[in-house]
């Protein structure tokens, strides 16, 4: 049977973020269950900002030297082994504007889809943000939609690039925003009366989805703790013991390179692939986490779970997420008293599950009803 429409999928560069990969893979599922042809647009940072943001990483962890800059490959094999199973088609990679406008000419889109993720965070789209807004697209014919696009914050913080952003947003057919904020922001300062709140990507499709793609990993830590932790700090680590005292579970910490390396045995190390990280999620018997990502797949596979607020990462995206499904209580602040009673607090899912349904029911047809009409 021949596909609908051949769909592009834009979103930030690829690396070995969970969140960004899984949320591109449900995304590029969903189209694919619904007879659409994808293909991912593999955009890169240019080569001169990939080397900054590489030298920043290895500062920031204090995990290895700028020489060891040789086994980021193997550092990420399994996630890109994982990558290359799941990515129905990808692109080239991408690595400057006219190489982009090219391929994208070249693949002939009916629509392009832009998001999900922090893609209209313009501070961490480093030099590339108006590609997320769609100004390669030189095909008047070719549809634009954005789904699940987050500003990443509660404020708009970029008014000198406002009237050129209200510019972009003008020729797009459809735009949606993944929290609440996102609406607000474009209505208060780009010019749009129109934006839909709708759900993450990963959220789009059932916990079966994740169960299916994760079956090959062998790993198994079930009936423990799963804590996956972006940013460790005394805080995360006094809340993980914590849970372990209270709970009487050890806590299986992943993809933390400050305790993997603190003996700085890098090589040899991989990161963790997506598989095992979702299997943390799924054979928990409880979890703690500072990741929107982390919170959300709590949430699908049905978990108890505590989400420490990450500031610096972006709030309105915790925010929005669990005030929808009234589950504010969920979120842990760094500067307030702990409530322990949240270890043994039990989830009305039942609720929660009932609520996700009528959003995904409505989030599908947003998707859909923009691609088509």
């Amino acid at each position: 049977m021949p596909y609908k429409k051949k769909i592009g999928l834009f979103t930030m560069p690829l690396g070995t973020n969970y969140g960004g990969i899984i949320q591109l893979v449900a995304l590029q599922g969903f189209l694919t269950q619904n007879g659409y042809e994808t293909v991912i647009i593999d955009r890169k940072y240019p080569v001169s900002v990939f080397k900054r943001l590489v030298k920043h990483f290895i500062e920031k962890n204090g995990i290895f030297d700028l020489k060891d800059i040789a086994y980021q490959k193997e550092i990420a094999s399994e996630i890109n082994g994982f990558k290359n199973k799941h990515f129905k088609a990808i692109t080239r990679p991408l690595y400057t504007n006219t190489k982009l406008t090219k391929e994208v000419q070249e693949q002939n889109f009916d629509v392009i889809v832009v998001g999900s993720d922090q893609v209209w965070r313009i501070d961490y789209m480093h030099g590339i943000w108006k590609n997320a807004f769609l100004d390669f697209v030189k095909n008047t014919s070719t549809k634009k939609i954005s789904y699940a696009a987050s500003f990443g914050k509660e404020k708009w913080e970029f008014d000198e690039f406002s009237n050129e952003i209200t510019a972009f947003l003008r020729e797009f057919d459809a735009v949606s925003v993944r929290e609440d904020s996102g609406v607000k922001i474009c209505e208060e300062y780009l010019q749009l009366s129109t934006a839909q709140h709708v759900l993450d990507p990963t959220l789009l499709m059932g916990a079966d989805f994740y169960y299916q793609i994760s079956q090959t990993s062998a790993n198994s830590k079930k009936n423990e703790i799963f804590a996956y932790i972006l940013d460790v700090d005394a805080h995360a680590e006094n809340i993980i013991k914590e849970a372990e005292t209270s709970l009487q579970k050890t806590a299986y910490v992943i993809d933390d390179p400050k305790r993997i390396n603190r003996h700085k045995k890098i090589k040899g190390y991989k990161k963790p692939g997506v598989e095992e990280w979702l299997k943390g999620f799924m054979e928990a018997d409880f979890v703690v986490t500072d990741s929107f990502h982390g919170t959300i797949f709590s949430i699908i596979f049905n978990k108890p779970f505590i989400t420490l607020a990450n500031k610096k990462r972006g709030m309105t995206r915790f925010w929005s997420l669990l005030e929808k499904l009234e589950l504010e209580n969920r979120l842990v602040y760094r500067d307030r008293d702990f409530d322990r009673k949240l270890f043994f607090q039990k989830i009305d899912y039942t609720t929660v599950n009932n609520k996700i349904e009528v959003w995904r029911d409505f989030s599908k047809s947003f998707l859909i009803n923009a691609i088509e009409n």
